[in-house]
């Protein structure tokens, strides 16, 4: 072992020169010193050459991989597996290794790794047990005999040479491939860390390898791609371009606006060209087929693409600290500086009114799922429960952190004149609001035009606000519920009068769809807003607040609300008819109610606006309350009922139930005997007649409702009469009458019903009649004989108006 430090002591493994003394001295693992304190001295022996193996494998290998004795490093390391593989015996593995170091250092040290050498290093062991475990491993191809030398060497397993390999590639290769070498290298890019500290939002400027050329071209149009704001580049200068031209041309591409583009000459571009250059070569040889079944060259070339990759990474971090950074102007980065505080500098300048947003759920571009149902249903409640404190938020969901983080930190939200309302940025919400929402509101300069929410998010995300996807929803909700008085929404160019949790569900999938208008209201158009807010009132549809677009919202949403017979019957006045056939069709309120209504009612004026509307919208609010009252009034009065006495028809209805034998008198029987007076035991009891649900009523489905209500009654008052069959309590009388009189005798038959209501009077009058008839002293025979001249004489009087 002594003589072979010598020549050991003059390698040079990568960067890492060894000393006899620094082997000596050093406490890395297996070396001279961990020997020393770790064996004990009964077992003292030599430090051998196998010991010095498990020393530089274990401390050194990738060095030696990437020196040019990778390769004999390589076939010794996959001989010494293949031994303790395919054998596990200690003697041929220690064998092994101490053939491997001696063969790789016997250059210098004039030592082979003879039977002589072999024998004294094992002097313990039997010289039958070396020649055998010798035999043994050159039968398993692990060690090989050389007669010239008369010593044993390394099997040599692999016959690739990879330095002609490399020097193939690069003699082929077109030239560098600065973005697949981009990707190789994997550069990472610099985030404006102090920015977001400030401000709450992730910024970062990418960072990578080009040529000069490239610099130039990709500086001259730049835009971001991938959520960047701006690129720091590395520029390579070509072979034979001076550093002065080099810096020239970085100074004349770099820009700072529109996005900051920044590009640095390196001191050391030549050697990362070089080592560039070495990946790119290693990385196709890695690929060639002839290291499917080399082990050993697999290694080294793996070994060597580390190495590679290793040092021009230690190259790049140089380069990148030590690069004179070049920004358009006579002011440059001085070499040393670090970029990220450069890169909050240049998003500091190009945010300036960035909001101020802590969230770290959806302050971002891509939102994880659990943070997009969170955002939902802040949403939702935004929408639906404005008024209330927490917008009706329970315990501490992540809707509620979102709540806090972005509406009330912001104070979007707040108490104002005694209630919880949406409102403008104050001073407390920090600049950049107050600015956003004065760029948003310069949207609408133009009041006749509408505005895409879709331009309004692109607005907002590009400089000076910066705002993420992720936010954009939430401040958009917050700025229309602000301004609801003003601003009209769309979707798919129809006005919708309010939002809803379906409206937003469609605005978070595509916000193209919406557009929005800017409403600008003078005193005319306020009185007739007003206006139309007191005649909503009057019918019955609340206004949600005083502001005078909301009144706009309430008559296009009472149209819209209305049942569908109402949107549908033609049974309506020509006015009241076309004011509710364009409200259903209009795409755009304040065309309708300020030109197109104004038309209609031929209104020169607010007051003589409101005056003519009022008529014909109580005929459309109250078209379907006074259709089912018809139909409730005729319905009652073929049943001989009244409406101050429904318990008695519920009565009748009971006893009549499933007495009848047809199945649509017993439903209409059932509904009767629940019958309410509501509209709804009405609509039931339509439908079943008219044999359509109220969604689908039009107008001839009502007549013929009508004539088959008739008909059930009929039916029902028959029944009746007859329910004591079944040993029910009879709620009717049935009479059958029938006269003949003269000579030519006329028959006329009737028969007819009586109601319990109207029992009692005819049990009176009946005893009546038979009193004053009695007291003229007349016989019974003459007496049946005026009643029945009398009821001849009804009958055909009421046969001959009939006719």
């Amino acid at each position: 072992m002594a003589a072979l430090l010598g020549p050991i002591s003059k390698r040079q493994f990568g960067q890492n020169e060894r000393s006899t003394f620094g082997f000596l001295s050093s406490v890395e693992a297996h070396g001279f010193r961990a020997y020393l304190q770790s064996t004990p001295l009964s077992q003292a022996t030599w430090y051998r050459p196998s010991d010095y193996w498990d020393y530089l494998r274990a401390n050194l290998e990738s060095a030696i991989l990437a020196s040019p004795d990778g390769h004999r490093w390589s076939q010794a390391v996959e001989a010494v597996e293949r031994a303790e593989a395919k054998t596990g015996d200690p003697l041929m593995v220690a064998m092994i290794k101490n053939i491997a170091v001696i063969d790789m250092f016997r250059s210098g040290s004039g030592l082979a790794a003879d039977l002589p050498v072999l024998s004294a290093l094992f002097y313990k062991v039997p010289q039958e047990e070396i020649d055998g475990a010798l035999r043994k491993l050159a039968s398993l191809k692990v060690a090989l005999f050389k007669s010239y030398t008369g010593a044993w060497s390394v099997f040599e397993g692999s016959d690739f040479d990879i330095d002609a390999a490399i020097a193939q590639a690069l003699a082929t290769s077109p030239g560098l491939d600065y973005a697949k070498l981009s990707q190789l290298m994997g550069m990472h890019p610099v985030v404006a860390k102090r920015h977001y500290h400030e401000t709450g939002s992730m910024r970062w400027m990418d960072l990578s390898l080009r040529s000069v050329e490239q610099a130039e071209k990709i500086a001259q149009g730049y835009e971001p791609q991938r959520g960047e704001f701006g690129q720091f580049i590395l520029a390579l200068p070509s072979r034979g371009m001076s550093a002065r031209e080099a810096h020239k041309r970085a100074q004349a591409c770099a820009r700072l606006k529109p996005w900051p583009v920044l590009v640095g000459i390196p001191s050391n571009h030549a050697r990362i060209a070089e080592l560039s250059a070495e990946l790119v070569a290693l990385e196709q040889v890695k690929e060639r087929h002839e290291l499917g079944g080399d082990p050993v060259a697999r290694r080294e070339v793996f070994a060597r693409l580390a190495a590679a990759r290793s040092d021009l990474e230690d190259q790049l971090q140089a380069a990148v600290s030590l690069s004179k950074w070049h920004g358009g102007s006579d002011e440059v980065v001085a070499p040393g500086a670090k970029l990220s505080p450069v890169a909050s500098s240049l998003a500091d300048e190009l945010y300036l009114s960035c909001p101020h947003v802590w969230s770290e759920l959806v302050n971002r571009d891509s939102v994880s799922s659990n943070s997009v149902k969170a955002r939902r249903d802040l949403l939702h409640a935004m929408v639906n429960a404005e008024g209330q404190e927490l917008l009706g938020i329970e315990g501490f969901a992540a809707e509620r952190g979102l709540f806090d983080t972005l509406l009330i930190a912001s104070d979007l939200y707040r108490l104002e004149g005694g209630a919880w309302c949406f409102c403008q940025p104050s001073q407390a919400s920090g600049n950049g609001f107050i600015e956003l929402w004065k760029a948003t509101r310069a949207l609408f300069e133009d009041s006749n035009a509408r505005v895409g929410v879709d331009e309004i998010y692109k607005r907002w995300s590009q400089p000076p606000f910066g705002l993420k996807q992720g936010v954009l929803p939430v401040v958009l909700t917050a700025f229309l519920l602000a301004h609801k008085a003003n601003v009209a929404v769309y979707k798919d160019g129809m006005f919708t009068p309010r939002l809803n949790d379906a409206d937003i569900d469609e605005c978070l999938q595509d916000a193209s769809r919406f557009t929005l208008r800017w409403i600008a209201i003078d005193e005319d158009k306020n009185r007739i807003l007003e206006g139309i807010s007191k005649l909503l009132a009057e019918v019955g549809e609340k206004s949600e607040s005083s502001d005078p677009l909301e009144a706009a919202r309430g008559l296009v949403s009472m149209v819209y609300n209305l049942p569908e017979w109402s949107r549908r019957t033609q049974r309506l006045g020509e006015t009241a008819k076309a004011m509710r056939d364009m409200l259903l069709k209009a795409s755009d309120p304040h065309k309708v109610l300020f030109v197109d209504l104004a038309f209609l009612l031929g209104a020169a004026d607010g007051k003589s606006y409101v005056k003519e509307l009022r008529a014909p919208l109580q005929e459309i609010a109250t078209a379907y309350s006074k259709m089912l009252g018809q139909v409730e009034a005729k319905m009652l009065e073929a049943l001989d009922a009244t409406r101050d006495d429904l318990e008695s028809l519920r009565e009748r209805a009971k006893s009549v139930a499933g007495v009848a034998g047809n199945f649509r008198l017993d439903a209409f029987a059932t509904r009767l005997a629940s019958y309410d007076g509501l509209h709804e035991s009405l609509e039931g009891i339509l439908s079943l007649a008219a044999d359509k649900p109220p969604r689908d009523w039009v107008d001839r489905h009502i007549d013929a409702a009508l004539l088959e209500l008739a008909q059930f009654a009929r039916r029902f008052r028959e029944a009746e009469a007859f329910v004591a069959v079944q040993g029910r309590q009879a709620r009717s009388e049935a009479i059958a009458v029938v006269i003949g009189a003269g000579a030519e005798t006329t028959t006329i038959t009737r028969s007819f019903a009586i109601s319990e209501r109207h029992r009692k009077m005819v049990d009176d009058k009946a005893a009546d009649l038979a009193s004053m008839l009695q007291s003229q002293g007349l016989g019974t025979d003459v007496l049946l004989a005026i009643l029945a001249k009398a009821g001849m004489k009804l009958a055909t009087e009421k046969e001959s108006s009939n006719d």
